[in-house]
């Protein structure tokens, strides 16, 4: 297959290879504003001497394989991909990492943000650096707040008469009604 250097608003109704790569790169891949529509198997294969840009991208499944469990869109070969900036609420992953979809659906960054965290978006190298052990690119929900659904862009803040002790709380419960001494 031959490699891409540079998509631009390029849509692409990816059926895997034999090799089972749509889209291979062994050297510079620049894609933007692109949509790649996939049926189970790697998007997107990258070597690990790649170097990958996927600005505003969209990863799809087909309509014929959804539901269909996991799906590969990139295979990084250890290359650190540049998604841009990240919307609020969504990590880059880290450096190098496969990136496998649950749901088989994303645009931009790949990754949700999980419960008890939320991501302030940003540029993808400076989401790398922000790691707080449960997902990179993703804060620990502080004190006072709660995160109580995967890619929240920024915590949910207690109620005014209520308060939250704890850190990297998931559930709603856990902002307290403030006791008052009589």
């Amino acid at each position: 297959m031959e490699p891409f250097p540079e998509l631009t608003g390029f849509f692409c109704a990816c059926t895997p290879s034999q090799g089972g790569h749509a889209i291979v790169s062994r050297g510079t891949l620049r894609a933007i504003h692109c949509t790649f529509v996939s049926a189970p198997g790697s998007t997107v294969s990258l070597s690990e001497t790649s170097s990958a840009t996927m600005i505003n991208c969209t990863f799809t499944t087909s309509t014929s394989s959804a539901g269909d469990g996991e799906f590969e869109f990139i295979q990084t070969g250890g290359t650190k991909v540049d998604y841009g900036n990240c919307t609020g609420g969504r990590s880059p992953g880290k450096s190098g990492d496969i990136i496998l979809v649950s749901n088989g659906n994303f645009t931009g960054c790949p990754l949700e943000c999980p419960l008890g965290t939320y991501g302030p978006g940003g540029p993808t190298a400076t989401l790398r650096e922000l790691n707080t052990g449960c997902q990179v690119g993703c804060e620990t929900c502080p004190a006072g707040a709660v995160c109580d659904a995967a890619g929240l862009p920024a915590p949910k803040l207690c109620l005014a008469g209520h308060y939250n002790p704890d850190r990297g709380s998931q559930h709603a419960s856990g902002c307290r009604a403030c006791e008052r001494c009589a």
